[in-house]
């Protein structure tokens, strides 16, 4: 199941271009397991779950390529 969840956002972002995602009213499954699925992928880094005009979705963690260095210290 966290398979084919992960199938149907990484299609959303290949049909987009990467600009959208799936929203979790689109998802056919019971509410528990997906939470659990979603925060699982979460915590992995693999999705990001952002707002939109009609709820939350949940997208691919796109890599942000920067051409400077953090001034971290």
């Amino acid at each position: 199941m966290k398979e084919e969840i992960l199938n149907i956002i990484k299609s959303k972002y290949e049909s987009s271009g990467g600009n959208n995602g799936v929203y979790l009213t689109e998802f056919n499954f019971d509410k528990k397991e997906l939470s659990k699925i979603l925060n699982e992928l979460f915590k992995e880094k693999l999705i990001k779950v952002s707002f939109g005009m009609h709820g939350k979705m949940a997208m691919l963690n796109k890599r942000k390529i920067t051409f400077f260095k953090s001034n971290k210290k």
